[in-house]
């Protein structure tokens, strides 16, 4: 059995129902079903239960434990045989005692043992409440901000501003895109004291320069644990966005205490007292990270040195990539061609990196003719070392701790179970870092670390080697009696085809047919792999990135060898280059490192365009996903215990579930009735109208902000967590790009029936790249007119603004924006976009139908805005404010805030409550808030 994989899913269960209900008891219940599901399959397969199943018979010697081979002239012979009963009785009876778990008695028998229920009910319980207390410990950092961003509130929350700080270094500087972050515990914020411990993040430059590869290592010289320091600078909240199914980007930030955000010059930051004296462990520390800064940065000047950045700038990305786990380098262009090839993972050093390297180490300690002990030890000192000149993440951690289990068991001579070795470090992990249970990238990691070990090999330990076996050693008859008569059959027939070949050429037949045949069943393998790996991982890759790789199998069965043949040629030559930096290497002795690299890459960028590579899979229901888990608990029992057609039956019901996943033929998940979504997009716009009859309306797309894409992170995922897989329309109201920024890729995925203009664009490059982009997706273009009237079923949508005679000037203004007004019998609501005063005093005067339940308030609740006429032409029960957390234009300003409260209207705004839903039904309006379960209320 395995016990640590049962201990891992108990305490995963733990760490789950504490974060899903962390105030009620309820997560007993869940941990409780859970052990009872444990305790039900571990009895069904433990040894020992049944009586008449564990009775000892003396006359028929017992079968021999799995793994165990007996050895015939020398060569290791299978289980199961035809010299496979041919034992000792003393053999039998040890290897009995080992698998019925019997222990002699006084009389010289053999008396039944059975497992001890209540330790194994204890031991899981014991595992899911461990978890559950770790979760919630951890949740307490989690905590709406604390001192800090209240006194930074206090002081008027300006993002504009300098303010004055004083603090202490708490951690060790980690490198940056050219800067160094340190984390400074704040005690004084402009002049106020500030209690509880609260921290920052602070970005250190050197000023009127960027960071090269070695001026971190010299910034770090000049810093030390303790030091307390005292600046003047701007100050900002960690981004973060607070929608359903939107990554949680501030994380990392939360669990770290971390409220604020800035950056500074390393001479604008005054030291106010000589470093403080600190214990030998944490000058230990200091120096250990200095140590692993100058390495890092050695190896990466080596890396250069052998593909420079002016030579080739993805290719140098690509191996900082895969060599020394820095994407810091890496293009949007780039990782999306990885992505959507569903190779992205040869970019991130995880075990087939570190397992490659481990190999080498190895094939070297023999080489070397190193004590068995040593050859083991070699690789796993090795790695240890490497890893610590780099950046680990999770995938890194998962392989090294089991490659350090599996390094015991050969040491100490146990058995080797990789099962319980990827459960192993999935407990240890998920103990350290109970949050992770979320993480996309932790799911994936362990996620392919249990396939592998419950699934992949088992398959190839029972229906691949045993033919692999029998390929070996044609000319030794004797041989032939290890195995059952099927192969035995398969050996005759290969041995008469290499007598027949040998007559042309001996080789040709004893040595060239076994090893095609060999490489064709190592081949199989790697498929067979690739293709376990990509439908178990499938389900999580739909829930978190809703994106699906039809062409990994492909792509993985090409790029994994040359990435294999890469990155063996450049690690000898990068570490030769750190060790003797005036090593110079020929352009010849490159050329083939290079040739392979281009030929990766070029691969990966031509499978990213095929046909249905980028294809977009919105969320599915909750049952399809319990049917997915159902088939694929089948699937781990059938590889590892069932017949070649269970296996065969679980592999078509697994296959089956991901193709109803892909294909989800489920309806949207919208409310009942009009509704409107204001999605957090931070300082932007973004509003899904959905209609009765269900169909949808998309108004603006959020901004984009260099390689963040605000449409791609955060509106498309909201979209698809509603089932979405088409819009039916999109407007754009103006061509800002906190309202446009967004929309291209909202085109791209979701393929809208129309897209919804004003009659006059500004002609600037970014609309008409958008017109361009809807012409060649085949959107229908519709330019919409002021007091032009649609109806959505029996909703009425009208166009109150701009007025008839406006005409765009040559660059986006606030003024072009469309403002719509949407009825459905006694319900309405007024979406103003970025209209300021003029439009609003040109619609009052035009005695337009204004008056609305519901107001998104426009400009993001600017002073230029929602004036009082309009307001009271409008008289709004509901205001939306959709706005940035820490925004440097200080929306909202305090002048509509106090108007909507003296109207007496319920105020709602995206950066303190995040995505707010409102619902009609009824006669009445419904406000729903976002709170996620894993956060405190947020201020």
């Amino acid at each position: 059995m395995y016990p640590l994989l049962w201990a891992a899913l108990a305490f995963a269960a733990g760490v789950q129902a504490a974060i899903l209900h962390p105030r009620t008891a309820a997560f007993w219940m869940l941990a409780a079903g859970l052990l009872l599901t444990a305790i039900s399959l571990l009895a069904a397969r433990a040894p020992g239960l049944s009586a008449a199943k564990s009775r000892l018979k003396r006359s028929e010697p017992p079968s021999p434990p799995c793994g165990r081979r007996s050895q015939v002239e020398g060569r290791e012979i299978p289980k199961g045989g035809p010299l496979a009963r041919e034992r000792s009785p003393a053999s039998a009876a040890s290897r009995s005692h080992w698998r019925t778990c019997q222990r002699p008695t006084g009389a010289g028998g053999l008396k039944e043992t059975r497992p001890c229920l209540p330790s194994i009910v204890f031991l899981l319980f014991a595992c899911a409440l461990t978890g559950s207390l770790r979760a919630r410990s951890v949740l307490r950092a989690f905590a709406r901000p604390g001192p800090l961003m209240q006194a930074w509130q206090a002081a008027g929350c300006a993002p504009r501003q300098k303010y004055w700080i004083e603090g202490q270094l708490i951690a060790l500087p980690t490198p940056a895109l050219h800067s160094i972050r340190i984390q400074v515990r704040v005690d004084r914020f402009d002049g106020r004291t500030v209690p509880g411990g609260r921290g920052a993040w602070l970005y250190v430059t050197q000023q009127h320069a960027q960071l090269n590869a070695n001026e971190p290592v010299a910034l770090m010289q000049r810093l030390r644990p303790g030091m307390r320091l005292r600046t003047r600078l701007r100050l900002k909240p960690v981004a973060a966005y607070y929608d359903p199914g939107v990554a949680d980007f501030d994380r990392n930030a939360r669990a770290q205490a971390v409220d604020l955000v800035g950056s500074v010059h390393f001479q604008e930051i005054e030291w106010l007292a000589p470093p403080k004296a600190v214990n030998g462990f944490s000058r230990l520390q200091w120096d250990v990270a200095l140590w692993r800064w100058r390495s890092f940065a050695r190896l990466s000047a080596a890396l250069d040195r052998l593909i420079p950045v002016s030579v080739d700038s993805d290719l140098n990305a690509a191996a900082h990539s895969m060599l020394l786990a820095d994407g810091s380098r890496l293009s949007p262009r780039l990782r999306r061609s990885f992505q959507a090839a569903g190779a992205y993972h040869l970019l991130v050093v995880a075990g087939l990196h570190l397992g490659l390297f481990c190999v080498g180490l190895l094939l070297i300690g023999r080489w070397l003719r190193l004590p068995r002990w040593l050859q083991w030890l070699l690789p796993l000192l090795g790695a240890m070392v490497y890893l610590s000149m780099i950046p680990v993440r999770t995938p890194t951690l998962r392989a090294i701790l089991m490659l350090a289990v599996y390094a015991a068991g050969r040491f100490w001579y146990r058995q080797r179970q990789a099962l319980n070795t990827a459960s192993f470090a999935a407990l240890v992990l998920l103990f350290a870092h109970p949050m992770d249970l979320l993480d996309a990238g932790w799911q994936l990691s362990i996620g392919a670390a249990l396939l592998l070990g419950g699934v992949a090999l088992p398959l190839i330990e029972r229906f691949i080697d045993p033919w692999m076996r029998a390929c070996s050693s044609l000319e030794n008859v004797s041989y032939d009696l290890a195995f059952p008569p099927r192969l035995t059959q398969f050996r005759l027939e290969l041995r008469m085809l290499a007598t027949r070949l040998s007559y042309f050429w001996r080789p040709l037949g004893w040595r060239a047919l076994p090893s095609v045949l060999l490489l064709l069943l190592r081949v199989s393998e790697g498929l067979l792999i690739t293709l376990i790996l990509q439908l178990g991982l499938m389900p999580i890759l739909i829930s978190d990135f809703h994106q699906a790789e039809p062409w990994s199998l492909l792509a993985n069965a090409l790029a994994i060898p040359l990435a294999l043949l890469w990155l063996t040629l450049l690690w000898p030559a990068m570490l030769l280059n750190t060790i003797w930096t005036r090593l110079v290497f020929s352009p010849y002795v490159l050329r083939l490192p290079l040739f392979c690299g281009n030929l990766l890459l070029h691969l990966v960028a031509r499978l990213a365009t095929w046909p249905g590579s980028n294809l977009y899979v919105p969320s599915s229901p909750a049952p399809v996903l319990l049917v997915f888990a159902a088939a694929a608990a089948v699937w781990f029992w059938a590889a590892m215990y069932g017949r070649l057609r269970q296996v065969l039956m679980a592999f078509a019901a697994v296959a089956l579930s991901v193709a109803l996943l892909l294909w989800n033929p489920f309806p949207p998940r919208l409310p009942a009735g009009l509704s409107a979504s204001f999605i957090d997009v931070g300082q932007g716009d973004s509003i899904l109208v959905a209609f009765p009859d269900h169909r949808t309306l998309l108004v603006d797309a959020g901004p984009r902000q260099g390689d963040f894409d605000t449409g791609a992170e955060v509106v498309a995922p909201f979209l698809w967590s509603l089932g979405l897989r088409r819009l039916d329309a999109v407007l754009l109201t103006h061509a800002h790009n906190d309202h446009m920024g967004g929309m291209p890729f909202i085109l791209r995925a979701f393929r809208p029936h129309e897209l919804w203009v004003s009659q006059t664009l500004p002609p600037i490059p970014e609309v008409a790249r958008l017109l361009a982009l809807a012409a060649r997706r085949h959107i229908t273009l519709r330019r919409v007119r002021v007091s032009a009237r649609f109806l959505v079923g029996k909703t009425q949508l009208q166009v109150l603004a701009p007025a008839p005679g406006y005409r765009a000037g040559l660059v986006a203004r606030n003024a072009d924006s469309l403002v719509i007004r949407l009825l459905a019998g006694r319900d309405s609501m007024l979406l103003e976009g970025d209209a300021e005063s003029a439009a609003e005093r040109a619609m009052v005067a035009e005695r337009l139908p204004l008056t609305s339940v519901l107001l998104k308030a426009g400009h993001h609740g600017s002073r230029t805005s929602s004036t009082p006429a309009f307001l009271a032409k409008v008289r709004p029960r509901v205001a939306i404010i959709s706005d940035g957390r820490g925004n440097s234009y200080g929306h909202p300003s305090p002048e509509v805030v106090q108007r909507f409260a003296a109207m007496g209207t319920r105020l709602y705004r995206t950066d303190q409550a995040g995505a707010i839903q409102c619902r009609f039904g009824e006669n009445r309006l419904h406000v729903l808030l976002l709170d996620p379960p894993w956060s405190l209320p947020r201020q």
